[in-house]
């Protein structure tokens, strides 16, 4: 069994020398090809069956509407809080997660 979960963190914003340019956005969201980067990196692991989870901050709505707006891209979100590394940051968003049972398949990886 494999599992078939893409976890990808956007709890912080984007770094102070990006601003000029987009402004203080969650850094999933910074447009690439007029979509958030968060959609152009799920869209693929979507299409082909997997789970979704991307781990946001409360302070961060931003991400979570998005996200939850598309159906299609079969997301959940994961409030993580305010977190200092990335470990952190995927450990509290798999905390928050159902079990690995639920996202796993028999199915051959992409």
């Amino acid at each position: 069994m494999l599992n078939r979960l893409v976890l990808l963190p956007s709890a912080r914003l984007v770094p102070p020398e990006m601003r000029p340019d987009f402004g203080p956005i969650p850094s999933g969201m910074v447009p690439v090809d007029s979509r958030p980067a968060l959609h152009r990196i799920a869209e693929p692991y979507a299409a082909k069956g997997f789970s979704v989870a991307v781990a946001v901050h409360a302070g961060a709505p931003r991400v979570r509407d998005y996200m939850l707006a598309h159906s299609e891209l079969n997301t959940q979100c994961a409030d993580v809080g305010e977190t200092s590394f990335i470990g952190e940051t995927v450990a509290r968003a798999l905390h928050q997660l159902p079990p690995p049972a639920a996202w796993s398949s028999s199915s051959p990886t992409p």
